[in-house]
């Protein structure tokens, strides 16, 4: 999941306590072996593949079965699977929007296990630019506010905005202060190495697809939204869901 939504929060939570081992693993290694394929092994200039690395471990990934999803994605491992990144777009409850990025080896079974998921949680598979055109591409940190301790507020956003920042947010997350930053994509390298050069840990970075605006649904919506949401996350090829609801 991304965005870091109310709702993402609640899964999140819900899924380290629920979801099996296995299910877990196979994600965490579908990225890593994607990242890799990307952009190679190296985790000094891979930042990508570091996040997924950082999160498998954290998830207490085995160390041999990190190193394996690495080779597959450079073709030193080849076990005669071909991983891509494929995107769906969805119509939820009353007009809701959901991108759905999965990484897959078999676009036919995706598409099938999607298709069923839709037809038992209100959900509609959509034409091609007819949800993604409601989303922007762009790069986005968290970074833990302790983290910017030696600086004063004020000190803090300009210097995030010199770094490329182009929108700033505080929130919490499991009880800890975060500040969320968005970036234009083409600046993530630029504005890592800002923050490594001032010794700030950036927890997550990734690349997400941000609502242009977000709509409010009835309750009866959100929980028939819920469900659906639920279902997709619980697919093993579904790797990240972006939607245009506003949790709040």
């Amino acid at each position: 999941m991304s965005g870091h939504s109310k709702w993402h929060n609640i899964q999140v939570k819900k899924g380290a306590a629920d979801a099996k081992r296995s299910s877990l693993f196979t994600k965490l290694s579908r990225n890593i072996t994607m990242a890799a394929k990307e952009l190679g092994k190296d985790l000094d200039t891979n930042f990508k593949l570091r996040m997924a690395v950082d999160k498998a471990k954290a998830m207490s990934m085995p160390k041999d079965t990190i190193e394996k999803a690495i080779k597959k994605g450079t073709g030193e491992l080849n076990d005669g699977t071909v991983m891509e990144g494929v995107m769906y777009e969805v119509f939820g409850p009353e007009g809701s929007a959901i991108l759905v990025e999965t990484i897959t080896d078999n676009r036919n079974r995706t598409l099938t296990n999607l298709k069923v998921i839709m037809s038992k949680n209100s959900g509609n598979l959509a034409a091609a630019n007819s949800v993604s055109w409601m989303f922007v591409r762009r790069g986005v940190a968290l970074v833990l506010t302790s983290a910017f301790d030696s600086m004063s507020a004020d000190d803090r956003e300009l210097f995030l905005i010199g770094a490329g920042a182009e929108n700033i947010e505080y929130l919490e997350i499991d009880g800890a202060a975060h500040v969320k930053i968005t970036v234009l994509v083409e600046d993530m390298n630029s504005f890592r190495a800002a923050l490594e050069g001032k010794k700030i840990a950036i927890k997550e970075f990734n690349i997400e697809y941000i609502a242009k605006e977000k709509i409010t649904i009835s309750p009866s919506a959100m929980q028939s939204l819920g469900a659906l949401l639920e279902a997709l996350d619980n697919e093993d090829d579904v790797d990240n869901l972006y939607i245009n609801v506003d949790f709040s």
